[in-house]
């Protein structure tokens, strides 16, 4: 029986003055957001402090009781938003048996809630460059385990239906690639083609050839 998959989350701490984690957590994710809202008017080098605990409504001495510098906020980002993403893919296939089913399901989701996250998906992937090595190392592995994820579903598929794919890991790093295409991309799409179309185009093209005829 397949091995029910999680994506395991950050391990890398970032200290803060206030211990209450029921306190620390909501403060933080009203900081982050916050915080957003500056790098994309200013970006991030330009953005001082002052101006995200403002943003946060919050005074600066505050705003150090919850994180110890602006490189911080990059790792608390991906823990708030990327790795919940992440999470919410895996968790729509637990009640799922068949393979097909389970990698049609999460392709999906990972493609649409990845559109209602597309402005901080963006943000992450330009971003990483400047956090620092030991977060960066953390979110390495979370993309990793993300790849494992979609990789064990293709293995499910290969051994049930006989099909051949040559290079399951290879095919499970492109089609999480292939999930930020619309978005890195959005640009040039969005004039001409609505959310709807540019997922079912992915759809198609990306996951159809990986499935066996009779399931497409």
């Amino acid at each position: 029986m397949p091995r029910k998959i999680k994506i395991s989350g950050l391990n890398a701490e970032v200290p803060a003055k206030i211990k209450t984690q029921e306190i620390v957590d909501p403060k933080r994710k009203s900081i982050i957001k916050g915080a957003l809202s500056v790098f994309k008017e200013k970006g991030y080098h330009r953005a001082t402090v002052r101006d995200i605990a403002k943003a946060a409504k919050i005074s600066i001495g505050s705003l150090y009781d919850y994180i110890s510098s602006k490189e911080d906020l990059l790792y608390l980002f991906y823990e708030i938003f990327i790795l919940t993403y992440y999470q919410e893919v895996v968790a729509i296939t637990y009640n799922i048996k068949d393979p097909v089913k389970k990698i049609k399901s999460a392709y999906k989701t990972l493609l649409e809630v990845g559109f209602s996250l597309e402005d901080e998906i963006l943000f992450g992937w330009t971003e990483a460059k400047n956090m620092k090595k030991k977060h960066l190392k953390e979110i390495l592995k979370l993309e990793i385990e993300l790849v494992t994820f979609f990789k064990e579903i293709l293995e499910e598929i290969k051994t049930k239906y006989q099909i051949k794919i040559e290079d399951t890991r290879l095919a499970a790093n492109f089609l999480v690639y292939s999930g930020m295409f619309g978005i890195l991309r959005r640009w040039a799409l969005k004039p001409f083609y609505t959310q709807e179309q540019i997922i079912n185009f992915l759809m198609e093209t990306q996951l159809k050839p990986l499935l066996p005829p009779s399931e497409v």
